[in-house]
């Protein structure tokens, strides 16, 4: 009875001192959905507007692109600059 004793004290030490220098992590991400007004849609490097029909095809055929947000003083997103990387 002795040894069975020990034995579960040596296993539940080693077990507890082992899962303490694991390393566990878990990595979250989040996601948003924002509806974009077409009307503001703008290319940097042009300046010139880009309507709906455009921007689909845009971004259907290239999957690297960025949207900047050009905000006003009260917050409000007045246009979307489209870089294309």
């Amino acid at each position: 009875m002795k040894k069975i004793t020990f034995i579960l004290l040596i296993l539940a030490v080693f077990t507890t001192s082992y899962s303490q220098e694991e390393i566990i992590t878990k990595s979250f991400t989040t996601s948003s959905i924002q509806k974009i007004d077409f009307t503001k849609i703008y290319n940097k490097n042009t300046g010139g507007k880009i309507t709906e029909k455009e921007f689909l095809k845009i971004a259907k055929k290239i999957n690297n692109y960025n949207l900047e947000h050009v905000i006003d003083e009260n917050g409000n997103i007045t246009k979307y600059l489209l870089t294309q990387k």
